[in-house]
């Protein structure tokens, strides 16, 4: 059976689809079925899952990835705004999911690797993400309209962040880069739109920076630089280039001393009280990570604290 491109596109009294062994499906079949809630593998071949195949269905909630998908085109799920619950059939080789978000799994020799190599789509209601090691890419629009989305932390392995990849993230604060990323591209757009994202620190690793990825709100009539965000950046860097071109406001990481929390240039017991807010879970986005991080490992926790007190009474 063959299924033409936009064959039930835009049908908006489909609420429930049954797929099982078409021979082809084109792109974009349930393009805008705006009433989908539903749909079902059932005994399917299925091999792909084509470009824009369920785009722009508002409803649809729950999808299982069969045991046979090898490809998932662009855009498969763009827009679908309340993807919740995303699994895959864990006989599949080339996809996995784990807390509601679909990864691409890396292909080496034959051979299917445990760590995840693609971000492909994430479900509405992730909150505190952290991407595990051996993570590359982060797909266009994978994270868009994550409205409870409040923080990303993304691994050294990171290459690049696609376009529109946090689009109208309202509720992000914090984004988290490591300080051991290479050649890293962000796309345009990436974080625009996230009003709650005041600051951002970006290692001299992030290469490229598209138009209007990171301080871009929309103010009623265009989309504009945020007059309240930082980006913490290396001088000459591409962040610290692209801060000037968008008339962001930036700060300097270089100078910093390690325990400088507060960038004051001086460290004190007003950097304590800071760094020990931020590890009780207090919202504070003028600290700068990098000087809070005392040993180095890219994690903010107690043991930086002790550090801070044996620098502060003078046993370091």
């Amino acid at each position: 059976m063959w299924v033409g491109s936009h064959a039930f596109a835009e049908s908006k009294n489909l609420t429930k689809v049954r797929i099982g062994n078409p021979a082809v499906i084109e792109d974009s079949v349930f393009y805008k079925c705006e009433a989908l809630k539903t749909v079902e593998f059932v005994g399917t071949q299925l091999k792909e899952i084509p470009r824009g195949m369920f785009s722009n269905c508002y409803e649809l909630k729950n999808i299982h990835i069969p045991a046979h998908v090898n490809d998932i085109g662009d855009l498969a799920f763009y827009k679908c705004w309340y993807l919740e619950n995303i699994t895959v059939d864990p006989e599949n080789q080339h996809y996995t999911a784990k807390d509601n978000i679909l990864y691409e799994i890396s292909q080496a020799g034959g051979e299917s690797f445990l760590n995840p190599n693609t971000v492909i789509k994430a479900g509405c209601k992730v909150k505190n993400v952290v991407l595990p090691e051996g993570t590359k890419w982060v797909d266009s629009c994978a994270f868009e309209y994550c409205d409870e989305l409040e923080s990303i932390a993304f691994p050294s392995s990171m290459r690049r962040i696609r376009a529109n990849a946090f689009y109208n993230c309202t509720k992000l604060k914090k984004v988290t880069f490591s300080s051991k990323v290479k050649d890293m591209s962000v796309g345009g757009s990436a974080f625009e739109k996230c009003t709650s994202l005041k600051s951002v620190t970006i290692p001299k690793g992030v290469t490229e920076i598209g138009e209007e990825a990171f301080g871009y709100i929309y103010n009623g009539m265009i989309f504009a630089p945020d007059p309240d965000f930082v980006i913490n950046c290396y001088e000459n860097s591409e962040a610290h280039k692209y801060a000037k071109a968008n008339d962001l406001k930036f700060k300097f990481l270089d100078d910093l001393e390690l325990g400088d929390c507060d960038g004051s240039k001086v460290v004190n017991m007003k950097d304590l009280a800071m760094l020990q807010r931020y590890v009780n879970g207090w919202d504070i986005p003028e600290i700068h990570l990098s000087a809070a991080d005392m040993d180095n490992n890219e994690k903010i926790n107690m043991k930086d604290i002790t550090a801070l007190q044996r620098k502060i009474n003078g046993f370091t």
